[in-house]
């Protein structure tokens, strides 16, 4: 992941969930992995903008989202970035 002011993390174990079409109340995307504790300093919060770049998947940029940052273990920490999906200009 590389944020807006150039500072760039990587996200171990990353996952992206996408939105439940038959669930309306499912309106988020969300990308979270796994970062060294360390790394976490000068993370924007509460949003952020940031290009994701998973290997293999086309990179994609996502503004204003919202960041959360949980302890998983003494090293490690979680971190989610939730947004809105794209609205769908043809609805």
């Amino acid at each position: 992941m590389t944020f807006a002011d150039g500072q760039t993390i990587t996200a171990y174990a990353p996952h992206l969930r996408l939105p439940d079409a038959g669930n309306r109340y499912d309106r988020y995307e969300e990308f979270g992995g796994y970062i060294d504790a360390e790394g976490r300093d000068g993370i924007p919060w509460p949003k952020a903008t940031v290009r994701i770049d998973v290997p293999g998947q086309t990179p994609y940029t996502v503004s204003d989202a919202n960041v959360d940052i949980s302890y998983a273990t003494r090293a490690m920490q979680y971190l989610s970035l939730i947004w809105p999906p794209p609205s769908d200009a043809s609805c």
